[in-house]
């Protein structure tokens, strides 16, 4: 376990550690600064001629970035740098040898802000740092639901596929609507192609004979739309044969579906 003691080398005013702990420095930057520290209050010196080597050693930071942290504290104001010379092992250009010294008149400090980039209100930019998350939404129906689109058939929807001028009629518009909610009753789905089937139909006859049809399978309780009947002595006449609903009750369900 660690279990450093104070040192009676490293003498350093609590005033300049207050004065450091007030102004922002990078981190990198600080790290190089507490090496200049300790190489020279640390010995009683004012200036210290450090290598690139030993500053890399000290703080483990590459080399590429102490000429960062050190241009980073010049730009500050908190260190001086001049040039000494060449160690034996930057003859081949591996490490330069420069004398620091820690400048302790804190009024000379220049304070660097953080850096705010200001974006133009007419451009919607976001930062490659920033990622940005969207829920995707869908209209899909996940595979083997059973849930249905409800679907609201009404006189403009049917409209759309095939122009019915007996919708517009009153009379006609009423007893058409009756009808349906008679198929919603019996659980018949008013598909399109059902629909269109029956108003083209009631669309090949008079208004008069469409009325009296509408009618007719409303009083029926009918799924389909099928021609007049009229009742003489028990029997059908007309164009419909006696015995024939369950003809007509078959075409109707075929009109449904």
């Amino acid at each position: 376990m660690a279990n450093p003691q104070p040192d009676k080398h490293t003498r350093l005013s609590n005033e300049i550690l207050e004065k450091l702990a007030m102004i922002r420095i990078s981190g990198e930057a600080r790290q190089m600064l507490d090496v200049i520290l300790r190489k020279t209050y640390g010995w009683g010196k004012k200036n210290d001629d450090i290598a690139t080597s030993q500053f890399m050693q000290l703080t483990g930071l590459s080399r590429l970035a102490i000429p960062k942290a050190r241009k980073k504290l010049i730009q500050m104001n908190l260190i001086t740098v001049s040039k000494k010379g060449y160690s034996a092992i930057s003859q081949k250009g591996h490490s330069q040898v420069l004398t620091y010294s820690f400048q302790k008149d804190y009024d000379k400090w220049i304070s660097v802000s953080k850096k705010v980039y200001c974006i133009p209100k007419s451009i919607n930019y976001i930062p490659k740092s920033i990622k940005v998350y969207t829920k995707k939404v869908t209209n899909c129906i996940p595979k083997g639901s059973t849930q249905k689109k409800e679907r609201n058939y009404t006189k403009e929807t049917i409209q759309k596929k095939d122009v019915f001028p007996y919708l517009e009629k009153d009379n006609f518009d009423l007893l058409w609507k009756g009808w349906l909610e008679v198929r919603k009753k019996l659980k018949v789905p008013d598909t399109d192609l059902a629909l269109n089937i029956a108003l083209k139909k009631l669309h090949k006859e008079p208004i008069d004979t469409a009325i009296k049809m509408l009618e007719q399978a409303i009083e029926k309780g009918w799924k389909g739309i099928y021609p007049i009947k009229e009742m003489n002595n028990g029997n059908f006449k007309g164009n419909i044969k006696q015995g024939s609903e369950k003809k007509y009750e078959s075409i109707g369900t075929d009109v449904a579906t």
